[in-house]
């Protein structure tokens, strides 16, 4: 089958999602500051030159990281979205893929540690701040398709409880680093009554 794509594309995707496999491996083995560029490139066989046709820098390509993360689940969760399932199940499935991709390669004290470096830098927490109204947006946009067919209140500011839910998932995650004792559950209950009651 003809993709359209010569080889110089296919090899650039192909040496792309080496290098993302790659450095989400070391980030979890190393963390984010203990992982250079150098290394990323060596452990994925690729000079560092074919790492700058992709990116600028290390902390660009984390941010492309993220993105590609918010894609992936946008993809897997709207495989999930079913339209006989009610508003409910589809939070719920939402929040079990969220959770489930946050426990893949070790993303949450990855994310937390890049997390403090960009509070450093300006221009990188402008980028954490567009990334977080994607998924704010993304979440809003569940809520707001489902106005018509559930009874979410027409009260709800469907952006704020997006935002809150998506602080909710965070601090859960945050909190489940040092206290594994938390339960998913818990976070089900809480976006469900802030919605529903």
């Amino acid at each position: 089958m003809n993709t359209g794509k010569n080889k110089q594309q296919i090899k650039k995707e192909l040496s792309y999602q080496n290098i993302i496999e790659t450095a989400t491996k070391l980030f979890a083995q190393n963390g984010y500051d203990k992982t250079s560029v150098d290394d990323i490139m060596k452990e994925s066989g690729y000079s560092k030159a074919t790492f700058y046709l992709h990116f600028e820098s290390k902390d660009e390509f984390f941010l492309h990281l993220m993105d590609y993360r918010l894609k992936q689940f946008e993809e897997e969760f709207f495989k999930l979205f079913k339209p006989e399932n009610n508003l409910k199940q589809t939070i719920l499935n939402g929040l079990r893929l969220f959770f489930e991709l946050t426990e893949r390669d070790l993303w949450a004290p990855i994310f937390f540690e890049f997390w403090s470096h960009a509070m450093r830098n300006d221009m990188i927490r402008e980028r954490m701040q567009d990334h977080y109204s994607k998924w704010i947006r993304l979440a809003s946009s569940v809520f707001e398709q489902a106005r018509s067919t559930e009874n979410l209140p027409n009260t709800i500011n469907t952006e704020a409880v997006a935002s809150l839910i998506i602080a909710l998932c965070d601090g859960f995650n945050l909190q489940n680093q040092i206290n594994a004792n938390l339960k998913i559950e818990q976070i089900e209950r809480i976006v469900l009554k802030m919605l529903f009651d």
